[in-house]
Order: C-alpha cells, then sequence, then structure tokens
C-alpha cells in the first residue's frame, strides 16, 4: 500500500462522522497508515498526539515507548532527552537500566527547558513505527487524523 493508495483507510478517522473512541483495528491501520506516508508525515501525526490533551503527558508516553524499546532505541531516545534537559550522554547498557519512571522525569524536564523535544522524539519514533502501539489507541488515532489532514493538504 503506498501514500496515495490510503485514502479509504484513512476516510474513517476523519470527517463529520468519525468515532470518538478507537476501533479495535486501530494498530493495525496506524501500521498500514505510517508505512505508507512520508516520514515527515509520520513525525507529524505523534507531535499531534503528544501534544493533545486527549492522550497521557508527554513524558508518561515517552516512559511507555521507551519500556518496549531495545537498547539501541533506548539510548538513542534517552540521549535526546537528556541533550535538551542539559544532561550528559549514557551508554546502550546505562540506558537499559532506566526505569520507566527515571525516563518519565528526564522528559518532562526536557520539555519544560526545551518545548522542541516533541518533534525530536516524534522524528526518532516516527523511524519506529511498531512501537506505537504502546501508546494506546487514542495516541493511534490522533495521529492518523493527523496524517489524513496532511494527506489532504
Amino acid at each position: 500500500m503506498n501514500w496515495g493508495d490510503i485514502g479509504s483507510l484513512v476516510q474513517q478517522y476523519t470527517g463529520a462522522g468519525t468515532a470518538t473512541a478507537p476501533s479495535e483495528t486501530v494498530h493495525e491501520d496506524y501500521a498500514k497508515v505510517a508505512s505508507a506516508a512520508p516520514q515527515s508525515v509520520v513525525a507529524n501525526g505523534l507531535s499531534e498526539a503528544f501534544r493533545s490533551d486527549q492522550t497521557p503527558a508527554f513524558g508518561s508516553m515517552i516512559a511507555s515507548l521507551f519500556s518496549h524499546s531495545n537498547g539501541d532505541q533506548k539510548s538513542g531516545m534517552l540521549n535526546q532527552l537528556l541533550a535538551a534537559a542539559g544532561g550528559s550522554p549514557v551508554s546502550t547498557d546505562q540506558a537499559q537500566n532506566m526505569s520507566p519512571d527515571q525516563v518519565q522525569q528526564i522528559a518532562e524536564t526536557a520539555k519544560q527547558k526545551d518545548p522542541s523535544i516533541i518533534d525530536t522524539a516524534s522524528s526518532f519514533y516516527a523511524q519506529h513505527p511498531t512501537l506505537v502501539k504502546a501508546l494506546g489507541g487514542a495516541a493511534a488515532m490522533i495521529a492518523i487524523r493527523s496524517m489524513a489532514g496532511s494527506m489532504n493538504r
């Protein structure tokens, strides 16, 4: 499926008849849309989900993604958060030993010091779309809606 062929899929997430609760297939649909969309569009969709008042706080969402990440993904994201928060970089081994609660606190500090960390995290996780399942259905639905809006621009 390519970006031009997903119109019918995203239609169920846009328009006046859009449900407010995620469908049972929202994660599957997100995976299809994310695999067809340009990475910048996926990142914008994730950014919308991270900023939404319909999803948990940014730090909580990052902690969830972190706990489902592999070692390289953990150190990659953690080092970006630490750079934004003014901390020192960590090794992959050190990142593996961080708890989700610690990552949540670092993410919230990073967001306070540098709000653009949301866009940085969105770009990072746009490269790892299978992890988005960890965010839950509401976040996936918001991301799809945003990506659909980009498709119509």
